[in-house]
């Protein structure tokens, strides 16, 4: 799938999703099932590719601070929704994740609901190919379970307030 379709297919789930992810990720696995099951894994590839690319140490101390701390699951989650906001957005938090902090965070980020943006492909996957899996078909597909360290240089949590003095845990 190309980078254009894919941006595509974010933005109009983003539309009609009105702030919420539990609607983003059913119109996206709407959208994505009506597709051949190639595409639907190639846009699973993108779409995790796109969420290792934000791995990286200082967008994890960011989201540590705005949340008073941030375990993997929560990072890997938190790195989907980003995606899930669309190529300007997730340009500009990779750019600089102070970003993170403009206000959108705190209104769609109340719970742990982009879990499902991080699984809709397989699950988009599953209705469009008739039940298979789509890593037993396609076994080299990526997963968005990070391996290895961050990018970048790695920070302790007592001082990582230190390094994002201007900001402050969400509400």
């Amino acid at each position: 799938m190309e980078q254009g379709q894919f941006w595509d297919i974010i933005s109009r789930s983003l539309e009609v999703s009105d702030g919420s992810i539990e609607r983003q990720a059913a119109e996206l696995e709407d959208i994505l099932a009506d597709l051949p099951p190639v595409q639907v894994a190639s846009f699973n590839a993108r779409f995790v590719s796109k969420n290792l690319e934000l791995y990286s140490w200082e967008l994890w101390g960011a989201a540590y601070v705005l949340y008073g701390g941030c375990s993997d699951d929560c990072f890997e989650y938190l790195r989907s929704w980003v995606v899930g906001q669309g190529q300007d957005y997730f340009k500009a938090v990779q750019r600089d994740p102070h970003t993170l902090d403009n206000g959108r965070l705190s209104f769609a980020f109340e719970s742990d609901e982009a879990e499902w943006l991080s699984y809709v492909g397989e699950d988009a996957y599953l209705r469009a190919s008739d039940g298979r899996d789509l890593y037993e078909d396609y076994p080299q597909s990526p997963s968005t379970i990070a391996v290895g360290e961050p990018s970048g240089t790695a920070w302790d949590e007592e001082t990582v307030e230190s390094l994002f003095p201007d900001l402050s845990p969400l509400p």
